[in-house]
């Protein structure tokens, strides 16, 4: 039996109960999704029956980003990282851990002015200004546009390392999509590229769901 299939067997019991959270692959996803993705990502799954899970949240406009483990955490119950789908008990610690606090930390970020705040408060990682191809898109979607043509451009002009030639996916769009209408002060311009951008991402997702409620913007 492959991996997706072992996930859903061994959780569907535990989803049935949780109307706010629904499975798509490897993801149990938190819902509703406005913009902004939370969610826990079953990193690794061995033969045994052995996992590890992340907690990870992303702008889903960040369309090399949006499912990346980059704004998240190894999940633990106690202090063990390891699970097992076939060992009720380990499951049951998984859940509580889920119920008790993933989703509670997540479900507050709702919007991009939470997503902030929140990733830079966790210490996780870095503040998010420190990730100019992130950083951008966010600026953009808060209406700050001055701070966000400021990276663009930097971008566009190969300033400090901001754009190399392997990561020419992650930034391409940022100079031939985003600042031209950063530049024109296109506000309408800037919404529909983010619409678009989210919506490539739940193209992608439907890639790996069959039906599932989260494919519906309005979900």
């Amino acid at each position: 039996m492959k991996g997706p299939r072992r996930i859903q067997l061994a959780l569907q019991p535990y989803m049935e109960g949780r109307p706010s959270l629904t499975l798509a692959k490897y993801w149990i996803v938190i819902k509703p999704l406005h913009h902004i993705y939370r969610g826990i990502t079953f990193s690794r799954l061995f033969a045994s029956g052995e996992f590890v899970a992340n907690w990870s949240i992303s702008p889903m406009f960040d369309r090399i980003h949006a499912l990346a483990l980059s704004d998240g955490r190894v999940i633990y119950a106690g202090s063990s990282a390891r699970f097992f789908l076939n060992d009720p008990s380990s499951l049951e610690a998984f859940f509580a851990e889920i119920d008790n606090n993933i989703v509670p930390m997540l479900e507050p970020v709702r919007s991009i002015d939470d997503f902030v705040p929140f990733v830079d408060g966790t210490g996780i990682r870095s503040p998010v200004a420190r990730f100019p191809r992130r950083h951008v898109k966010i600026l953009a979607a808060l209406g700050r546009f001055d701070e966000a043509l400021e990276i663009a451009l930097a971008i566009a002009e190969g300033r400090n390392g901001w754009a190399p030639p392997d990561l020419r996916e992650s930034w391409e769009p940022i100079v031939t999509d985003l600042l031209p209408l950063l530049q024109a002060n296109d506000r309408a311009g800037v919404a529909t590229l983010l619409r678009r951008w989210e919506a490539e991402w739940r193209r992608n997702m439907a890639c790996r769901t069959s039906g599932s409620p989260l494919l519906s913007p309005s979900s």
